[in-house]
């Protein structure tokens, strides 16, 4: 059952013909900043799916934290122990993902290295050839979210320039600055259609389980909902403006990077990927000089079957 609400479908449960609607088409990869985004953006989602694909851009821990703090000697056991949570947390679901990579960046330094992740991510869709892809809005909550989604929409952009097939870019739910505070579970208003899903009663108590399994986090996951997912077709973005006005929402906290400094590094990074978007029309080129032996090969393979 569907029911409409001004930009908003809203369905109750993952049943089958809720996830036809949604129109993934395989195959599916999430592309998440940290360990624990997956699930706390697309759990009930990802457990009524097969075959996926979870690439993690960071490993989600800090090099300038204070890992004592948090009862780890170093940061990496702190990154060791959340990759342990995230299996842990998969565990619950029907079935684990189809591959799960990791790009190997500290947290919090994504946006350092923009166009190393870009290439990465494009090279990873290159081989997978992904009909869908989820990932978080540009919303200024995170600068690793902002760069996921930077780096996401980036790679599809490239693998466009390619002449490969377009895949969906589909966004799940982050957090972001609203009137000073954290909004959670909910977008920055679009004018995409957002798709929410209802979860039953099933499905609340498996992603309830899963968010409990992210141990090291303490608290800090349950203001975040188990009672529904929203996901959207990501809007058109211009990386050098900020997603809102205002003060974003990681600007409130010293992890070393401002709204006005994450743009600086996307812009430079969308400069330094732009002769890449050129190597398709060198590929294109070489194949028009390679037509005339083709067309040979094709005129002998003709007329030897006519032969023969």
């Amino acid at each position: 059952m569907s029911v409409y609400t001004g930009g908003e479908v809203v369905y109750y449960g993952y049943s089958p013909g809720a996830l036809k609607r949604l129109g993934l088409r395989p195959p599916v990869v999430l592309v998440a900043a940290h360990p624990d985004d997956e699930v706390l953006g697309a759990g009930g989602l990802l457990a009524s799916l097969d075959g996926f694909v979870v690439v993690h851009i960071t490993d989600g821990a800090p090099r300038r934290m204070n890992p004592g703090a948090l009862g780890f000697a170093t940061p990496g056991e702190y990154a060791y122990a959340r990759r342990k949570e995230l299996l842990d947390a998969l565990a619950f679901m029907p079935s684990m993902p189809g591959d799960l990579m990791e790009l190997g960046v500290h947290d919090l330094e994504a946006s350092l290295n923009l166009e190393g992740i870009t290439k990465r991510l494009l090279d990873i869709f290159r081989t997978i050839r992904p009909g869908t892809v989820l990932t978080h809005p540009y919303e200024g909550g995170h600068p690793d979210h902002d760069s996921a989604a930077f780096a996401v929409r980036t790679a599809l952009d490239l693998m466009e320039k390619e002449a490969a097939a377009r895949a969906r870019h589909i966004e799940f739910t982050s957090y972001h600055a609203l009137g000073g505070k954290m909004a959670v579970s909910r977008f920055l208003p679009s004018s995409s259609i957002e798709t929410k899903f209802m979860l039953s009663n099933e499905e609340r108590t498996r992603k309830d389980r899963m968010i409990r399994a992210f141990e090291s986090q303490g608290g800090a996951l349950k203001v975040f909902t188990t009672e529904f997912e929203t996901f959207r077709e990501a809007p058109e973005y211009d990386f050098n403006a900020p997603p809102h006005p205002g003060r974003l929402f990681y600007e409130g906290f010293d992890w070393g990077v401002t709204g006005g400094l994450w743009r600086k590094r996307a812009a430079k990074a969308m400069e330094a990927l732009a002769p890449v978007s050129a190597r398709p029309k060198r590929i294109e080129a070489a194949r028009q000089k390679a037509r005339p032996v083709q067309d040979l090969l094709e005129y002998f393979r003709l007329t030897l079957g006519r032969l023969f």
